[in-house]
């Protein structure tokens, strides 16, 4: 699952170089002296300004939690950011919208142990099963 809120990962260190490519930007130059190992992230980027985070904000799909939205099926790992995938399925949770989820136990983005990528295929009959039971599919 990939990030659920740009605009607020604009101004958190971990995520701030992937949003920022999303929004379409350009990596800015290291600063003098420093090594391509020298982070945060913080330091490297701008602070956003209001059209950044207005963009940012259009792209986040927290943006369009709303009651009657389509039923989402949530999978992460344990490991991918468990706190904002917690918030995604609160406010989906808060504004009526059928949810599932699914959390892979050692997983992180992606990158799931054998035994649970294994089961990939499981996890895509388990969302279609849970579309069918919302009346999405036939």
């Amino acid at each position: 699952m990939g990030e659920t809120n740009l605009e607020r990962q604009l101004t958190e260190a971990d995520g701030a170089d992937t949003v920022h490519q999303w929004l379409g930007m350009d990596l800015p130059p290291p600063s003098e002296g420093a090594t391509a190992d020298d982070k945060p992230a913080a330091k490297r980027w701008p602070e956003p300004d209001a059209k950044m985070l207005a963009r940012a904000r259009d792209l986040s799909p927290v943006t369009y939690v709303k009651h009657g939205v389509a039923p989402t099926f949530i999978v992460n790992g344990d490991r991918d950011h468990p706190a904002r995938h917690a918030e995604l399925k609160k406010d989906l949770d808060a504004a009526g919208v059928p949810d599932g989820q699914y959390i892979v136990v050692g997983g992180g983005h992606g990158n799931f142990p054998k035994p649970e990528a294994d089961k990939a295929m499981l996890l895509c009959q388990l969302c279609l099963q849970f579309l069918q039971a919302q009346g999405v599919l036939n």
